[in-house]
C-alpha cells in the first residue's frame, strides 16, 4: 500500500439529495401545522409549527450548500487525515498523532472514531466556538474527531477503512522501528 499517494473520498450525493426532499416535506408539515394552529387560536403549536419549518429551512440551505460543494469530505495525504477537506474549516489530523480508529454505533449512526495519543494538543487548536461543540463528544465519552460513515459513498466504504488500517500500521512500525 503506498503512503505517499493522496486519496480523496466524497459525500454520497443521493444520500444527500434525499435528506434534502425529507427535509422539504417536514417544512411543509411545520408550515400546515402552524397555519392550522393559528387559525384554530392555538399559539403554541402555530409557534411550533413555524419553529419547525425554519429549523428545516436552515437544514435544507446546510445541505444544498454541501450538495454544490465538489469537494472531498475526506483526504488522507502522506502527512495528514484531513476530514470535512473542503470546509472553510478542515480538521488536519498528522499520522503519527493517532493511535487507533474506533469503529461504534450511536443513534443508529455508525462512526469511525479517531483516538489521538495527545487530544489536548488538537483541542488547544480548535477556536472557541468548536472547543465548545466538540466538548459534547468528551462529555459522551467518545472520540475528538469522528468520520460519518454515512457520509462516505457506500461504493468506497471498504476502500477508506483498508486505507486507515494501512496507514495506522504503517506508523506503528515506523514508531516501533524508531524504538530499535
Amino acid at each position: 500500500m503506498e503512503k505517499s499517494q493522496e486519496m480523496h473520498f466524497y459525500e454520497s450525493k443521493i444520500r444527500l439529495i434525499f435528506l434534502l426532499i425529507l427535509g422539504v416535506v417536514f417544512i411543509l408539515f411545520g408550515v400546515l401545522v402552524g397555519v392550522f394552529a393559528f387559525n384554530e387560536g392555538d399559539l403554541g403549536m402555530g409557534v411550533l409549527g413555524a419553529v419547525l419549518a425554519l429549523f428545516f429551512a436552515f437544514c435544507i440551505v446546510m445541505g444544498l450548500k454541501r450538495l454544490g460543494n465538489p469537494g472531498p469530505y475526506l483526504t488522507l495525504t502522506e502527512e495528514d487525515l484531513i476530514i470535512n477537506a473542503s470546509s472553510n474549516n478542515p480538521i488536519y489530523i498528522k499520522w503519527v498523532d493517532i493511535e487507533a480508529f474506533s469503529i461504534y454505533k450511536k443513534n443508529n449512526n455508525k462512526f469511525i472514531g479517531v483516538i489521538l495519543y495527545d487530544e489536548e494538543k488538537y483541542r488547544d487548536l480548535m477556536s472557541d466556538k468548536m472547543r465548545k461543540l466538540y466538548h459534547i463528544n468528551t462529555v459522551m465519552h467518545l472520540p475528538l474527531y469522528n468520520i460519518t460513515w454515512g457520509q462516505i459513498k457506500r461504493r468506497d466504504k471498504e476502500r477508506l477503512l483498508e486505507e486507515l488500517e494501512g496507514r495506522i500500521s504503517q506508523n506503528l512500525q515506523a514508531d516501533g522501528n524508531d524504538s530499535v
